[in-house]
């Protein structure tokens, strides 16, 4: 967790620790999320090719923080639009579910 928290500290350009434990969540957050999409109940530990899910994911967590849900917005010539679900579509790009087989081979 903490190579992670390092990285991600790293791209949003944070040098003290006031943000740690904010990010800490994002961090715990996205993993169970990732988690969750495995739909495999066995497993505890998010494997470690997913480290850079949860990294893009955190970032732009934070970056959007104060601003959540917002759809649009336009001031000066900037345009923002966000999506409405809590975790961006980056968190989930390559996540492949665990599958089981229903069936169980018995051999003798």
């Amino acid at each position: 967790m903490d190579e992670l928290l390092a990285k991600i500290k790293r791209k949003l350009k944070i040098s003290d620790t006031n943000s740690d434990l904010l990010l800490t969540d994002y961090i715990g957050d996205c993993s169970q999320e990732i988690l969750n999409r495995f739909n495999n109940p066995s497993m505890l530990i998010v494997p470690t090719r997913y480290n850079g899910n949860i990294v893009n994911a955190v970032v732009e967590l934070y970056s959007k923080s104060g601003a959540e849900g917002e759809i649009a917005h336009n001031e000066n010539g900037v345009n923002r639009t966000y999506v409405t679900t809590e975790y961006p579509k980056i968190l989930y790009s390559n996540i492949v579910p665990f599958v089981g087989s229903p069936i169980k081979v018995i051999t003798i």
